[in-house]
């Protein structure tokens, strides 16, 4: 599966879209600064379209810059954690094939490791499923934050008494699961947005345990050998795949086509 990665903002030529530009960001475009910045807002205009505003940034190298637009961070996250679990699978499928060896039980096979030494196929295999974990939830986060309006409003009842959220306490003052679960129906106008996708729910908060757990890693037991032991496997067991699908399938349910799909 490959997914397509927009830029992260292309609006249409118009009068607004160019008042949003400051006079400081214009400047960046001139040749004569493109030193003094990496931050460059730019025109373009491809065959067949309008005229679009896009977001540049420079990345430097060898005493040059090279710049492009900057992707959309909810489909760079998504992405990514599609392509850390592809790695998982490959791994699985060749690599733990390959190199395991066969112990007294039929279905159990050993990956070996040396003295004070890890197996290199097994160690990035759960780099690869940990990295996927961490990227999934990253994008829900961008994505939840990037779909409240800035005039939002969210009325949250505590010991004090009810107290307002705008935007940017929403953001940094809301936990994930009640962004999920209460904040995001209210901002798309769907109240019963999860009563028909309980399942999408109920694997999306389960991956946000499980990058909880990793992000915070304690210890589970006294016994030093069993210190992790459970948060890993509980991690390992989880189906990846269908959390990545519940969460293109959320994505694509509160804007249509968000997430494309690319043909190889």
């Amino acid at each position: 599966m490959k997914i397509k990665i927009p830029p992260h903002a292309d609006p249409i030529i118009t009068e607004e879209s160019l008042a949003k530009i400051s006079p400081s960001e214009l400047a960046n475009n001139d040749n004569s600064n493109h030193n003094k910045s990496n931050n460059f807002i730019v025109i373009a205009k491809h065959e067949g379209e309008k005229e679009r505003v896009y977001q540049m940034l420079g990345i430097k190298h060898d005493e040059k810059q090279f710049i492009s637009v900057l992707p959309s961070p909810t489909h760079l996250f998504l992405t990514s954690s599609l392509e850390f679990f592809e790695v998982s699978q490959k791994i699985k499928s060749d690599e733990f094939i390959r190199f395991g060896k066969r112990g007294n039980d039929t279905n159990l096979f050993i990956l070996d490791f040396s003295y004070g030494c890890t197996n290199q196929s097994y160690t990035s295999y759960i780099k690869a499923v940990t990295s996927s974990v961490i990227m999934l939830v990253s994008a829900l986060e961008s994505f939840m934050n990037q779909i409240i309006p800035t005039n939002f409003s969210y009325k949250k009842e505590n010991k004090h008494g009810k107290t307002n959220y705008n935007q940017k306490k929403i953001e940094n003052g809301i936990s994930f699961k009640e962004k999920l679960e209460s904040v995001v129906p209210l901002a798309i106008k769907q109240n019963d947005f999860w009563e028909t996708r309980r399942e999408n729910l109920e694997v999306i908060n389960e991956l946000y345990n499980h990058r909880k757990n990793m992000i915070h890693l304690k210890t589970k037991s006294k016994d030093e050998l069993n210190r992790y032991s459970e948060v890993f496997s509980e991690m390992l067991s989880f189906d990846l795949f269908k959390a990545i699908s519940a969460t293109i399938n959320v994505f694509n349910s509160i804007e249509k086509d968000f997430v494309e799909i690319e043909e190889e």
